[in-house]
């Protein structure tokens, strides 16, 4: 009999809740049912039951009094929605698998969970709360299956997950990136957006220093929030999307390795206190005639910047410290043609290198532009510098006209033919 006793007390260890109320290995239908001692010394927990979720449920008594668990397995149980602070701060757990059925997980549901190492969301879960998995500095990887029904993911639901890495997919049911979403997840190497994002919240992506190359962002998305990309010191392209109407304060401000153009799109109405700040790397920015004005600081620090072009036939309101720290004689600042001499006398721009704006009309040049209609308005792409774009209808009257580059786009009111015409040359399309 003493022969075989430690491998009858290795068997007991493995016994299900509540046979034994010291065994580190739980599994049974509810937390609840299980006694004080088997929860205080339960390490590996897996539920199969239906979760009680309010009072004193299942999920509070995991947080509280299972203090010493590493692992959670709810694969086999039943369970919508988990509550906010459901897991707050349980620093040992390492492993979660979540119930196949979830659809929401609370508010910090699990801050601080700073020893889980992966995350896998099934498809079923369809809003994420705010700070819900903030300061998981542990997890490495992020799982959201293809055919996920993920339409919300709250503020700063990932932020300070400093190990995440490699590249983060976003549903394509999520319209609206909320603000510090992946603030601070510095190991983050690419982000992919859905083409029908429309906005992205403020510190969405701050601070995630390897984020890299191009970042594409969605067609549609017609506001970037404040810092969104501030500190992404690894990120070296940017293509703004064409529905750009709103660039909030600091949005790129750090990014010294943005190099190449920037070319804001006809839509952007404007552009934030700091949005380029130490943009070090950056050679030129396209200016919409439409922006109200230049803030503070906007442009301080891109000691690369080489030309602007501006399509405002007025001068633009420019604050003296937008261009802070740059030689402004000499870069080069081409202006709508008559336009010369008003930006001469302005205040700030009379220090730059003042040229008249000279369009690109050749074929190639032209063969590139496209028009099409989406959402009520004709978009139109692949317009040549200081070009002029102008909207008729199908009798020939004049609707609208703007000099641009890039992208511009006209609201379209009723339905019938419009012809666009870029540079002389003729598109028909249809509304």
């Amino acid at each position: 009999m003493k022969k075989n006793l430690p491998l009858l007390i290795l068997g007991l260890g493995l016994l299900t809740c509540p046979g034994l109320s010291w065994a580190q290995n739980v599994t049974s239908a509810n937390i609840t049912s299980c006694s004080a001692d088997a929860k205080a010394a339960a390490v590996n927990v897996k539920l199969t039951g239906t979760l009680t979720t309010t009072n004193n449920g299942d999920f509070r008594q995991l947080r509280d009094l299972c203090y010493n668990m590493v692992s959670l397995d709810l694969s086999s149980a039943t369970c919508s929605s988990i509550p906010k602070n459901a897991m707050h701060s349980r620093h040992l757990l390492k492993t979660l698998v979540l119930p196949n059925n979830l659809s929401t997980i609370g508010t910090q549901a699990f801050f601080a969970c700073d020893a889980l190492q992966s995350l896998t969301l099934p498809s079923s879960v369809n809003n994420i709360g705010a700070s819900a998995f903030a300061q998981c500095k542990s997890i490495t990887t992020l799982s959201i299956p293809e055919n996920s029904g993920l339409y919300n993911i709250g503020s700063y639901a990932f932020e300070g997950c400093e190990s995440l890495s490699g590249t983060i997919n976003i549903p394509t049911k999520v319209l609206n990136l909320r603000d510090g979403v992946f603030a601070g997840c510095k190991n983050i190497e690419g982000v992919s957006l859905p083409s029908n994002l429309q906005s992205i919240g403020a510190n969405a992506f701050a601070g995630c220093e390897k984020l890299t190359g191009e970042v594409a962002l969605g067609r549609m998305i017609t506001r970037i929030g404040a810092s969104a990309f501030a500190d992404c010191k690894s990120l070296t392209e940017i293509n703004m999307p064409r529905g750009l109407q709103i660039l909030g304060d600091a949005a790129f401000m750090g990014c010294d390795k943005l190099a190449g153009s920037i070319v804001l799109p006809s839509n952007t109405v404007q552009i934030g206190k700091g949005a380029f700040m130490g943009c070090s790397s950056l050679e030129s920015i396209v200016i919409p005639a439409d922006v109200s004005e230049i803030k503070a600081a906007t442009f301080a620090g891109c000691t690369s910047l080489q030309t602007i072009n501006i399509y405002a036939s007025t001068p633009i309101p420019a604050n003296a410290t937008a261009f802070a720290g740059l030689d402004c004689s000499q870069i080069t600042l081409n202006v709508p043609e008559g336009s010369e001499e008003a930006y001469k006398e302005a205040p700030v721009w009379k220090n730059f290198n003042i040229k008249v704006a000279t369009s690109i009309n050749n074929a190639e040049s032209l063969s590139n532009v496209s028009a099409s209609v989406e959402d009520g308005r004709v978009w139109i792409k692949g317009i040549p510098q200081a070009s002029t774009v102008k909207l008729y209808n199908v009798q020939g009257q004049l609707l609208s006209s703007t000099l641009a580059e890039g992208t511009a786009s006209f609201s379209l009111q009723n339905r019938g033919v419009y012809i666009v015409k870029v540079n002389g040359s003729s598109f028909k399309v249809q509304y």
